[in-house]
């Protein structure tokens, strides 16, 4: 289910280091004070923002090594799907919405190109 292709690997390094550098400083910006405030607001505990921005940066890694790409690839996708729900259920605030699901689109599309090889 998760095997990653061996052919081509110089053609997909540069999205999946676009994808590993956005993650990574996602991640890491989960460890702001303003993310604090975001997490106390939606009633989470303190420990799922520091789970969130492991998973992001888990995540980042593992689509920058070849044999794990499609797994990073699925906890992003997990990730982003989760953040667009959140942005319009507890949140109220579709528009917000629009950021993750679109990064969500673009991680989907690129997992179905690295599936197709």
């Amino acid at each position: 289910m998760f095997d990653q292709p061996h052919s081509e690997p110089r053609t997909n390094w540069m999205p999946r280091a676009v994808v590993t550098i956005a993650f990574l400083f996602f991640g890491f910006d989960k460890f702001s004070a303003g993310w604090d405030r975001f997490f106390d607001q939606l009633h989470f505990p303190h420990w799922f923002r520091t789970f969130t921005a492991l998973t992001e940066i888990l995540g980042a890694i593992l689509v920058l090594i070849p044999r794990t790409t499609q797994i990073g690839l699925f906890l992003l996708s997990a990730t982003m799907a989760s953040a667009a729900c959140i942005w319009i259920f507890p949140m109220h605030s579709p528009g917000s919405s629009l950021f993750p699901a679109i990064i969500l689109i673009a991680l989907l599309a690129f997992w179905q190109t690295q599936r197709a090889k």
